[in-house]
């Protein structure tokens, strides 16, 4: 049994020379930064295994060896692990922690004192030693596998199976050393042949990962080869050049498991390119070694050429990968000379169609239609539609652009303008837009005969904005009917009095005492003063709707206005009003315009709101907040939605047009700021003034 112990371990450490040396060949002739380390993990485990060797000869007085050859235990983990960061590239953080387990295990292991002999029995100290440096390498080495399983999850078959293999050859590698290591004190040969067999077969796996041989690179093809045959009508036959390239360079690569390829015409312009930068395409046209394979492609348009490169998944490639793309070009090649022929003809048709879409450039549409379905659309109509010419091809029938209320009508119409009913040219309708708006068309339609059948050929002119104008006038024209008989309303009521009391001065002013004439001017007085502020609220809003409202912005300071209009309007008995203003805040504004909203805001605090009236204002980055706080029951909340509309009035307001806070807003809006109305809890109101800030 020690013998044959003996000759698996010999065996098993050449067997990782030779597998280091694969390693380093292949990465010389790639010029591969990855291989090597891997190459030197193998070393490094071929080196503790063939130093088991030296002891027996040398009377294990060498005892240096041990620690020896549990560091390049370690190293060999590490190594495998850096081979995995060259390929997949590990975070900092997870490079510096690996680090940090070997420089810490390093002292340990040289300090604690190892049995060098025939039968070493270890401590329950060195054993828990020589336990966590082996869970080190595996966490390192399973690490590595897990992540090649995980890469290969996304790659082609080829690969895939290469990454695969590689994993499972790393996973073994793990079981092994963790049971080695665990039965490091068990007595008898029959666990250390267990697993120097196990081990032994890993290092085939390992093998074909590195060097697959032709037979295996065949059997990894075979599931690209059937979904090639699967995919290969579709991709071969696209009507588009650089649609055709891309897709012969993907499956291309898929096919050999190539790392990047790229195909380009005869003329030298690059069709498609996968996995590869503009920079590099230059290079790799210009190398020739066996990591780039250059098929290529005879067509019409001259000689060009399907390139793929190696990458450190793939295989180098042999013989057998150049003949299946050489079978695979040549029905690459047929099918780009079949597009360019089809480009020529296109070109024919280019001369006619560049007719039709000059009409777009007047933004009228042309449609041709075989019994609703497309035939042809230019951009305009397309534009008009919110669909590309590809999706309007697509649906079954135009009609399903049409409202649901107008389908019914214009299937009809259609259906008897092909009988050879009469029906007019011109019509209006309605499209439905793909956002899911209206667009109003005027439509032309005639009908042609061809070889193929009646097509519909229709001229079609979005008339949106003119509906829309339209609509417009309608909505003012109804807006200045009601304006003007809420104004003849709101006017008619101070009327009425001014002339009761004129026509009761003027008939009756020798039989009425003093007092009684002095009340009646007074009502006159009052009567003419709220139709002039009538009149002019009606004018203000009137020049503020027509834009004809001149109004001149300049810095203004705020504090100073406000303090103004408080002043000029005296709060009534039992009323504190404070105003909050820093002399710092400057608006754009109109200074009498200003005036006048603050005024406006004031005298609706004193009307409707209760004994503390607040004026404050706040920065806010480029704007200065104003704040008219009352605290009053607040705006119903039926009025909300019309608060600032023209002639809305609270339900306790006595006088006035409800014109207001209507004027507030639009003053607000020519300023550039805005106002707003915010409840206040429990009870209140706030109207907020946002103005520009002038620096």
């Amino acid at each position: 049994m020690d013998t044959l112990a003996d000759l698996l371990e010999l065996t098993l450490g050449f067997s990782f020379v030779l597998l280091a040396l694969v390693c380093l060949v292949k990465a010389r002739k790639q010029d591969d930064r990855a291989l090597p380390l891997a190459g030197y993990a193998f070393l490094a485990i071929a080196f503790l295994l063939l130093l088991n060797f030296v002891g027996e000869p040398t009377d294990f007085r060498y005892d240096v060896l041990g620690p020896i050859q549990l560091l390049a235990f370690l190293l060999s983990g590490y190594l495998l692990l850096r081979f995995r960061h060259a390929l997949m590239p590990l975070t900092l953080g997870a490079r510096r922690a690996a680090l940090g387990v070997v420089v810490a295990l390093i002292p340990v292991i040289l300090l604690v004192d190892l049995p060098y002999t025939a039968t070493p029995q270890l401590s329950a100290g060195q054993f828990a030693m020589v336990m966590t440096v082996a869970l080190a390498w595996s966490v390192f080495v399973a690490g590595t596998a897990i992540g090649f399983w995980h890469e290969s999850r996304q790659r082609p078959s080829v690969q895939r199976a290469r990454l695969r293999t590689l994993s499972a050859g790393f996973t073994g590698l793990v079981i092994v050393a963790l049971t080695w290591t665990a039965g490091s004190n068990v007595s008898g040969s029959g666990l250390l042949i267990g697993v120097q067999s196990l081990a032994l077969a890993m290092v085939p796996l390992l093998y074909v990962s590195f060097a697959p041989p032709l037979w295996l690179r065949r059997a990894w093809r075979e599931r690209e080869e059937t979904s090639l045959f699967a995919a290969q009508e579709l991709s071969l036959f696209h009507p588009d050049m650089k649609m055709l390239a891309d897709h012969a360079v993907k499956w291309a690569r898929r096919l050999v498991g190539a790392d990047a390829g790229f195909l380009i015409s005869g003329e030298g312009e690059v069709l498609a390119a996968h996995g590869i930068d503009e920079a590099d395409i230059e290079r790799y046209r210009a190398e020739r070694s066996r990591s780039v394979i250059t098929i290529p492609l005879e067509y019409g348009q001259g000689t060009g050429a399907l390139l793929l490169t190696t990458g450190p998944f793939t295989p180098l490639f042999g013989s057998d990968e150049v003949e299946r793309l050489e079978a695979y070009a040549s029905i690459v090649a047929v099918a780009l000379d079949r597009v360019r022929l089809v480009m020529a003809l296109g070109h024919e048709n280019e001369r006619y169609e560049r007719l039709l879409q000059a009409v777009s450039d007047l933004d009228e549409g042309v449609v041709v239609t075989d019994r609703g379905r497309l035939i042809y659309a230019n951009d305009a109509y397309a534009r008009m539609t919110g669909y590309s010419l590809d999706e309007l091809k697509a649906l079954p029938s135009l009609l399903e652009l049409s409202l649901p209320e107008e389908r019914d009508a214009l299937t009809e119409r259609l259906r008897s303008r092909l009988s050879g009913g009469q029906v007019e040219d011109h019509y209006e309708a309605a499209l439905l837009h793909k956002a899911g708006h209206r667009v109003d068309v005027e439509t032309a339609v005639k009908i042609t005969q061809t070889d193929e059948g009646p097509r519909i050929v229709s001229v079609i002119r979005d008339v949106t904005d003119r509906k829309r104008h339209e609509r417009k006038l309608l909505e003012l024209d109804a807006i200045k009917r009601d304006f003007i008989s809420n104004a003849a309303h709101e006017l008619r009521t101070p009327l009425t009095s001014v002339v009761g009391l004129a026509s009761t001065l003027a008939s009756s002013r020798e039989r009425l005492a003093e007092e009684d004439i002095t009340r009646c001017i007074e009502g006159l007085d009052r009567g003419a003063k709220r139709l002039a502020l009538l009149v002019n609220r009606l004018l203000d809003f009137t020049q503020i709707e027509t834009g004809r409202l001149r109004v001149h912005l300049q810095p203004v300071p705020l504090a100073e206005v406000a303090t103004k209009v408080v002043e000029a309007n005296p709060a009534p008995d039992g009323v504190e009003v404070r105003v909050e203003i820093s002399d710092s805040f400057v608006v754009w504004a109109d200074p009498l315009r200003l005036d006048q909203i603050l005024t406006n805001l004031i005298s609706n605090a004193y009307r409707y709101g209760g004994r503390d009236i607040k004026i404050r204002a706040e920065g806010d980055r480029d704007a200065v907040v104003i704040d008219v706080d009352d605290d009053g029951p607040g705006v119903p909340e039926s009025l909300l939605d019309h608060l600032f509309d023209p002639f809305v009035r609270g339900s306790n307001e006595q006088q006035g047009a409800g014109l207001g806070l209507a004027i507030v807003q639009r003053l607000a809006e020519t300023f550039g700021g805005v106002i707003t109305y915010h409840p206040v809890r429990p009870h209140g109101a706030r109207f907020r003034l946002r103005l520009r800030q002038a620096a």
